[in-house]
C-alpha cells in the first residue's frame, strides 16, 4: 500500500494502525528507507509488515529489491567472518506500507506491485487517544477480521475475474469483500479504475512512451521495428527538449528501447492503445495504434 496526501492527513497515523494490528511492532515505523538491497531484504526477513514513513525517493536499486522481496525471492551475499561461503536472506510473503506526500516516479516494477490510497483528511482526535482507542478495540477488530476471513474461504475464488497480474491475491480480495456484504463487482470496478489511472502515471513518467504517445495520436499509429521506430522516436524527443544521451533515461540501443517497448506494453494497451508485437525472419515488427484506431497499412521503419 502506498499513502499519499497532504501534510496532516494522517497518513503517518493509518501506517501505524495497520502494522499494529498485522504484525505488532518489535520494530515501528521506519523513518527512512533502507540504503541497499542487503539492508532491504535482512528488514524483512524480520518482519512481516515493514512500514516506511514519509518517502520522498527510492534508488533505483531499493525499488528493484522492494519489487523482487514482494515476488518472494531471496538474497545471496557473503556471510560473514568467511573467506567464500555465501548466506542467503529470505524474507518469506512480506507485506510493505508506504506513506508520503505524493507519490514518487517509481520504476514500473514497483509500481505494479502498489496499491495507491489517497487520503485527504485526517483526525481532530490526539494520536495518544487513537493509540489508546485501537487497544480497547483491537480484539474485536481482529475477531471481525478473522471472522470475514474465514468466510471468504468458503467463495469460490474461481469466478471472479482478476484484472492484475497478481491473479490469486485479487481473488482473495473480491471474496473477502463478498464475505463482507460488499459488492465485489464494484470493488473490481474501483480496483481496474485505479489499475488504469496508475498505467496514465506510467506512462507520462517515462519520455519514450510520451513520445510514442504523441507520437501515434499524430499520425493514427506507428509501425517498424525497433531499430526503425528507434530512429524516429529518439528524432522527435530531441525535437521536443527531451534529454537522448547517456545519463537522461532514453535507451542508448535499438536493443535497449525494445525492451523498453515492452516493459510499456500493457500500460499501452490499459489506455486504450492497440499494441502489437509479429516476429518475422528478419525481425520482430511492432504496431501501435491510437486508441479505436483501424490498423492503416503502411510501416514508419
Amino acid at each position: 500500500l502506498y499513502f499519499h496526501g497532504p501534510q496532516g492527513a494522517g497518513k503517518s497515523m493509518l501506517s501505524e494502525i495497520l502494522k499494529n494490528l498485522i504484525d505488532p511492532p518489535s520494530v515501528g515505523l521506519l523513518s527512512s528507507p533502507p540504503q541497499t538491497p542487503q539492508d532491504a531484504y535482512i528488514i524483512a526477513a524480520n518482519q512481516y509488515l515493514v512500514a516506511v514513513d514519509n518517502i520522498g525517493g527510492l534508488s533505483s536499486e531499493i525499488q528493484d529489491a522492494f519489487s523482487s522481496i514482494i515476488t518472494g525471492t531471496s538474497f545471496k551475499a557473503r556471510e560473514l567472518y568467511t573467506v567464500g561461503e555465501m548466506a542467503t536472506i529470505t524474507p518469506g510473503l512480506t507485506c510493505f506500507v508506504f506513506n508520503g506526500l505524493s507519490l514518487p516516479n517509481l520504476q514500473n516494477d514497483l509500481v505494479d506491485r502498489i496499491i495507491p490510497l489517497e487520503v485527504r483528511h485526517g483526525s481532530d482526535r490526539d494520536k495518544a487517544e487513537i493509540r489508546e482507542d485501537l487497544a480497547t478495540r483491537k480484539p474485536a477488530i481482529l475477531g471481525s477480521v478473522f471472522q470475514t476471513i474465514g468466510k471468504a474461504m468458503t467463495v469460490d475464488r474461481s469466478k471472479f475475474k482478476p484484472v492484475s497480474r497478481f491473479t490469486e491475491w485479487e481473488r482473495w480480495v473480491y471474496a473477502i469483500a463478498e464475505a463482507a456484504g460488499v459488492d465485489s463487482g464494484r470493488v473490481r470496478s474501483k480496483f481496474k479504475a485505479k489499475i488504469d489511472l496508475r498505467a496514465e502515471d506510467i506512462l507520462e513518467a517515462d519520455d519514450v512512451a510520451r513520445t510514442i504517445r504523441r507520437m501515434v495520436t499524430a499520425r493514427g499509429f506507428v509501425e517498424g521495428t525497433a531499430d526503425g521506430i528507434y530512429k524516429d522516436a529518439k528524432a522527435q524527443a530531441e525535437d521536443a527538449g527531451l534529454n537522448t544521451g547517456r545519463g537522461g533515461g532514453w535507451p542508448q540501443s535499438p536493443h535497449a528501447f525494445g525492451c523498453r517497448l515492452t516493459r510499456i506494453q500493457r500500460d499501452l494497451s490499459r489506455c486504450g492503445f492497440k499494441v502489437e508485437k509479429k516476429r518475422t525472419n528478419a525481425a520482430s515488427v511492432w504496431g501501435i495504434y491510437a486508441p479505436d484506431e483501424a490498423k492503416t497499412p503502411g510501416n514508419s521503419d
